[in-house]
């Protein structure tokens, strides 16, 4: 739906991992004709199905010509968010100086499983206010430190993702004075 503005049965995408058809443009593919550097990683198996995670889909989707994510973009890297802030300042750092760009990058946090636990020490179980409609448990109250955890790893790497832009000279430029 981000990709195309249609909702997921207009493009035949009705379950999880369903591939993109290539006869729908998505609007990476608007932009780059209109000179825009593009590019998508981290967290990109919805994108052309489970191929980090089964390799015979990722045979099967080869053969039959089904994968389309790395014709619509110029960058397109499978991995984790930890990789693909790597190769957003790959990308950055291969933009053409005065080409605008778009890149997408895809946080798998907060989601499960749950497995911040770098961040876990950040929170105590007792200090974590639990909402009136749920039970208050010790289970409960590690499952709300661990779902912060992974949600302050996710601002960790958004700020990694602010000095990338700045390194490159381009943060001031998101924001209106």
């Amino acid at each position: 739906s981000i990709f195309t503005g249609y909702s997921p049965q207009r493009v035949h995408m009705t379950r999880l991992h369903a591939l993109l058809p290539s006869e729908y443009r998505t609007f990476f593919e608007v932009l780059r004709e209109h000179g825009y550097y593009t590019g998508v990683a981290g967290r990109t198996h919805h994108m052309d199905g489970l191929l980090g995670h089964r390799p015979w889909f990722a045979e099967t989707y080869k053969r039959h010509g089904l994968q389309t994510m790395k014709n619509r973009v110029d960058l397109l890297h499978t991995g984790t968010q930890d990789e693909g802030l790597v190769q957003f300042g790959a990308f950055l750092d291969k933009k053409p100086k005065a080409a605008p760009f778009v890149f997408q990058l895809n946080f798998s946090d907060p989601h499960g499983p749950w497995d911040a636990t770098d961040f876990e020490k950040r929170y105590h179980p007792d200090s974590i206010k639990v909402p009136e409609f749920m039970l208050d448990t010790p289970e409960i109250r590690e499952s709300f430190v661990k779902y912060y955890a992974e949600i302050s790893r996710a601002d960790e790497l958004f700020g990694r993702i602010m000095r990338l832009l700045d390194a490159h000279k381009i943060a001031a430029s998101f924001f209106i004075p």
